[in-house]
């Protein structure tokens, strides 16, 4: 979670905006993760690009309903209906990446839902932008192999959407560098690098 913070900080200091959300186990709504990407998005999106997108994407954000005397389920069924939703996510996001670059940092992937990794994957397998970006950690350990969340992930790094990077613990030195980092000092504190190591 911290180095996550720490690339989101380093982008945002170059003017990038960033979509970031921590998956909780725990969630009652299978929305409520994209929910939460979708509304950090909004304030990025043009007026045309949010009327276009909008029928669809009140499905999930109940917040662009105007004035609807139907009510709607914010519950994605199992058929098509469900996939008609991905594709115009999809499209919305292909469509605002040509706009601004977008950054999506997701943390904690293995406590996903099977609705919201499926529509990740539809999402990175459909999404032909050079313009988004996505950022995700998972904890190995914690990554349950019977779940369809193992299954997708380990099929993003075999056909190479996803670039993999193992954080390891850091040693002496690299503890210093970091606390050097982090204090924006001109030299490594050796005191306080022994104290954290």
């Amino acid at each position: 979670t911290r180095f996550l913070e720490e690339i989101g900080h380093r982008l945002r200091m170059r003017n990038r905006d960033i979509y970031s959300i921590e998956i909780v186990e725990d969630e009652t709504n299978d929305l409520i993760d994209m929910a939460n990407i979708l509304k950090q998005s909004i304030k990025d999106t043009p007026i045309d690009l949010m009327e276009k997108y909008k029928n669809e994407l009140s499905r999930i954000l109940p917040e662009l309903r105007i004035s609807s005397r139907k009510k709607e389920d914010s519950q994605l069924s199992e058929n098509k209906d469900r996939y008609r939703i991905y594709n115009r996510i999809t499209n919305y996001f292909r469509e605002l990446s040509k706009i601004i670059p977008i950054y999506i940092v997701i943390d904690n992937i293995q406590n996903s839902n099977s609705n919201l990794i499926s529509l990740l994957d539809y999402l990175i397998l459909n999404t032909k932008s050079k313009n988004i970006f996505f950022i995700i950690s998972y904890n190995q350990e914690n990554l349950c192999q019977d779940r369809l969340v193992y299954k997708i992930v380990n099929t993003w790094i075999k056909n190479s959407y996803l670039e993999e990077f193992k954080l390891l613990g850091y040693n002496y030195e690299e503890v210093g560098e970091f606390i050097r980092n982090i204090l924006g000092m001109a030299h490594v504190p050796k005191n306080l690098s022994t104290l954290f190591f």
